[in-house]
């Protein structure tokens, strides 16, 4: 309980907080299930509800020109990926309510070739996008 109620409050306090983009395990070419990389992108926590960010999420995967693969509102995933790009790029989004009024988002984009940090700036940037369309800074 004193745990969640120091995250809804930092959550209040700050609007997000992002956390380090740890080595990434898998890229595209890798038969990683996306569904299985939780914990490897950056998360922030919003100081919204889950349905807000739910759907601030899935705004963002349109505005993004993502093409959804699977979706899961009950276990909050999203899988998208990159129409028309070549190797293809892919996403996946968790969203985990933390509190009535935080939730907590995490990114991973998963590209081929491995590079870590093209895949660290597109997970900030998609992770930025949600907060915009939260209007959020």
């Amino acid at each position: 309980m004193k745990i969640q109620l120091f995250l809804i409050a930092v959550a209040i306090l700050c609007g997000c907080r992002s956390s380090e983009f740890p080595i990434a395990a898998s890229t595209i070419g890798d038969d990683t299930p996306m569904a299985e990389n939780e914990g490897i992108g950056p998360k922030r926590i919003f100081a919204a509800p889950y349905g807000v960010v739910w759907d601030s999420a899935l705004r963002m995967v349109k505005q993004k020109g993502l093409v959804i693969k699977s979706l899961n509102e009950a276990n909050g995933f999203i899988e998208a990926e990159s129409a028309g790009k070549s190797g293809g790029e892919l996403v996946g989004i968790w969203l985990h309510e933390t509190g009535e009024e935080a939730t907590e988002v995490e990114v991973y984009f998963r590209v081929e070739g491995n590079n870590r940090e093209l895949m660290k700036t597109q997970s900030e940037t998609i992770l930025n996008s949600i907060a915009q369309a939260l209007g959020l800074p």
